[in-house]
């Protein structure tokens, strides 16, 4: 279960946001100055994984990525008013995890990475504010891309889709030959 048992009002600051591998980590402060890491277990809600996945086309230009594939795995904050984006990257003959050099928000402000036109925020800043949003909604309040099925039959009992599917047909055409 993704759900921390924490009162949401002791958090005070994400240190670092990670989404490698499906899995989502996190490190943040509490109210007494506390590092707390937090690993989910749970399929993250697809608004979390596609504001993850937008940090590629910021990472590309800053590392001026020519790669194959670029990953984004990880945002941190070492500092006030600063961040830090960790990424995946690939070639067709190598691999390797970097690390952007520490961010300064002022900075970012300034470069051309494009800006919200109602606000005037970068948009590298106003989508980690996002990203940041949607973490706590994962690790606070639940939001998961499974849905809870009431239905005792439809449970998930460790099946596959395609078996799971197989065996709620098998239970139809049990009832309707029973109605015969």
């Amino acid at each position: 279960m993704a759900t921390f048992n924490y009162q949401d009002s002791e958090f005070t600051a994400w240190k670092k946001i990670q989404y490698k591998d499906g899995i989502v980590k996190v490190d943040f402060m509490d109210g007494d100055g506390h590092l707390i890491t937090v690993k989910g277990g749970e399929i993250p809600h697809p608004d979390f994984r596609t504001k993850f996945g937008q940090l590629k086309s910021f990472i590309d230009i800053i590392i001026n990525s020519v790669t194959n594939i670029t990953e984004p795995i990880c945002l941190s904050y070492p500092d006030n008013g600063k961040l830090q984006i960790t990424a995946r990257i690939r070639t067709n003959y190598a691999g390797a995890e970097i690390k952007t050099e520490i961010l300064d928000y002022s900075d970012i402000q300034e470069w051309d990475f494009g800006h919200d036109e109602a606000t005037g925020e970068s948009k590298l800043l106003k989508l980690c504010k996002e990203i940041n949003t949607e973490a706590h909604a994962y690790i606070f309040k639940n939001k998961t891309a499974q849905t809870e099925i009431e239905s005792p039959e439809l449970k998930h009992d460790g099946m596959d889709g395609a078996r799971a599917i197989l065996k709620i047909a098998d239970q139809i055409t049990d009832t309707v030959m029973n109605q015969n």
